[in-house]
């Protein structure tokens, strides 16, 4: 399989403006301020979700939560560029799901919601992202960052393509599930294009 290198060829690459900077700089002041657990992501993409969000008008949805940290970077950076819509996230909050250290606990996720006093912007769906449990219902971006099995990172891109009408954001895209994922069908379908390979992250732009 041919695997995504940082100096892969874009057709609709992302600029990284005001936006990116302000992300990365956010990345630092979120963490400080949750009241528990972190953002599980590295500066680089934080910087990126802002991009994308302020590319943007409308909700974004959020495939795999934790502790509420990218969803708090996707609140702060709508307000950055004076926007007020939702963020929806998608997480069973089954904790023995994850064989990593970083285990989604639905009341720390809420008690870093209301620290930062957006619980009325965040919805969160307490359900597993297949089959989709979302209904009738578009989105500006996304974020994939659920489980990263090959099985499930499909999954949550044939569900969320459909829903989606600008960017898709897939995060540890060097891990197999979500390199093979991004390579095998999301670059293959023509309504979609790779935007940028930067930190951690895969963005598609849908053309």
């Amino acid at each position: 399989m041919k695997t995504l290198r940082l100096d892969h060829k874009v057709e609709h690459p992302l600029v990284l403006g005001d936006a990116y900077h302000y992300g990365r700089d956010l990345l630092g002041s979120v963490t400080k301020d949750m009241y528990d657990g972190k953002p599980i992501c590295c500066i680089e993409d934080a910087g990126l979700l802002a991009q994308i969000i302020c590319n943007t008008k409308g909700d974004h949805l959020e495939i795999g939560t934790a502790y509420g940290g990218s969803a708090l970077i996707a609140i702060k950076a709508m307000d950055y560029c004076g926007r007020k819509d939702k963020v929806v996230c998608i997480d069973p909050f089954k904790e023995g799901r994850r064989k990593t250290a970083h285990k989604a606990v639905e009341k720390e996720f809420w008690n870093n919601i209301d620290k930062f006093g957006v619980r009325d912007r965040i919805e969160h769906i307490k359900e597993f992202s297949h089959p989709f449990p979302i209904k009738g219902r578009r989105f500006e971006t996304a974020l994939i960052d659920g489980d990263h099995s090959y099985e499930y990172v499909l999954n949550d891109w044939e569900n969320v393509k459909k829903v989606v009408d600008k960017y898709v954001m897939f995060h540890d895209f060097r891990k197999s599930g979500v390199n093979k994922t991004v390579n095998e069908h999301a670059l293959q379908d023509k309504r979609w294009s790779l935007s940028t390979l930067h930190g951690w992250s895969a963005v598609l732009i849908k053309c």
